[in-house]
């Protein structure tokens, strides 16, 4: 995902996955969730190309994949070294994804290691969404974030859902406010009752003693 978040980029999402999770949305999983029997791990980011229960194909005749029977042009998606190709894959494949799980690939189709890779293990490449960590939202800092740019190629297939809004992301940076606040009051609670307690001692030092 090099092409969206160049390197040392910072990106902010939002953990868990209580949300309703889109094609087009970008999350962040770790590797060991392909149950790679190599072991790779590592954090990364990766575009969901497919929700449970569709069914991902690849290719049609101008390399575009196909969802559910219908041709999905991804303008984002990075040309392969194959000329004239638009790289749903680097291989031709077919999948179907069961509920409850996340078909994922990078947008640099023939530089990522993500679900098309693992089509053929247990699990056919989908990805729980028990360990999917997040939902990226935006990137940069919270006092100086660009949202993500709606991806609209799975609609405009014809498919349902939409990818992360601004909406989302409003959220996000109302949640990590209110908890950078409910941290700092805490931070200042802790000093006045730090402040309070060694008045109490100097008092009880200084005071007579009792007889």
């Amino acid at each position: 995902m090099a092409d969206v978040f160049p390197p040392g980029t910072r990106i902010l999402y939002r953990p868990g996955v209580d949300q309703e999770i889109h094609r087009g949305d970008i999350v962040v999983v770790d590797l060991s969730a392909y149950r790679d029997p190599l072991g790779s791990r590592g954090t990364v980011v990766q575009r969901v190309i497919g929700v449970g229960g569709d069914t991902v194909v690849c290719c049609d005749s101008s390399w575009n994949l196909v969802i559910n029977g219908k041709s999905v042009v991804e303008g984002y998606a990075v040309k392969s070294t194959v000329a004239g190709h638009v790289p749903g894959a680097t291989v031709t494949f077919s999948a179907k994804v069961p509920e409850g799980t996340l078909f994922l690939a990078g947008d640099i189709r023939n530089d990522s290691l993500d679900s098309r890779a693992f089509v053929g293990e247990p699990g056919g490449g989908a990805v729980p969404l028990s360990e999917v960590y997040g939902v990226v939202a935006a990137s940069g800092s919270l006092l100086a974030a660009s949202p993500l740019p709606p991806v609209t190629a799975f609609t405009d297939a014809g498919l349902p859902g939409a990818p992360v809004s601004d909406g989302r992301y409003r959220m996000l940076v109302v949640m990590m406010g209110g908890g950078a606040m409910l941290f700092l009051a805490g931070f200042i609670a802790s000093i006045v009752t730090a402040v309070l307690f060694a008045g109490r001692r100097r008092r009880a030092a200084s005071a007579p003693p009792a007889h």
